[in-house]
């Protein structure tokens, strides 16, 4: 016998409205949303180097290795060596022979790339760091990236997507 269950519309408008109204809330006040809006502009240099810094040393420890070099730097597109973005420029990069992540900040800030944008930056080349760790010398690594940028650069993408979320949330849960 099938039976059937009669919900007033009344008691369905409000259930919808419910659901709509914790989807907006859930999207409006997410970590990613929160985190971005504070602006790269507004903050100093030395504020981007203690963040970055920040979560270089948490990905470090959840990974036990040594924390790599990290700097903000500004040079011109012609001077890097790197992959670029489809616009041509880069962001940030991993310098395998001097273990060091680089961050294009003025780029960053003349791109519009949010907070979390930037943190998604240093988890990618994090990403790089860890997989020249697996090889005997910096030139061997550069030789395999350079061999197969795709898949590393895929990899890199993946990771960082992948950790962002939780770099957030502990960041913000820790400076609260």
């Amino acid at each position: 016998m099938l039976a059937y269950i009669s919900i007033p519309d009344t008691d369905l408008m409000i259930i919808f409205g419910g659901l709509l109204l914790f989807v907006f809330i859930h999207f409006y006040f997410s970590i990613t949303r929160i985190v971005n809006w504070v602006k790269l502009g507004d903050l100093t240099q030395e504020e981007v180097l203690d963040i970055c810094n920040y979560f270089i040393e948490r990905l470090s420890q959840e990974y036990s290795v040594n924390i790599p070099t990290f700097e903000i730097t500004n040079y011109k597109q012609d001077d890097l060596n790197v992959v670029r973005y489809p616009n041509g420029r880069t962001l940030a990069y991993f310098s395998g022979e001097e273990n060091k992540i680089s961050l294009q900040l003025k780029v960053l800030i003349e791109e519009g790339c949010s907070l979390s944008d930037m943190i998604d930056c240093i988890a990618h080349e994090f990403q790089h760091y860890l997989d020249a760790m697996s090889f005997d010398t910096p030139s061997k690594w550069i030789s395999a990236y350079e061999k197969n940028v795709n898949y590393y650069e895929c990899k890199a993408n993946r990771f960082a997507s992948k950790k962002l979320k939780k770099l957030l949330k502990n960041f913000l849960i820790e400076m609260s």
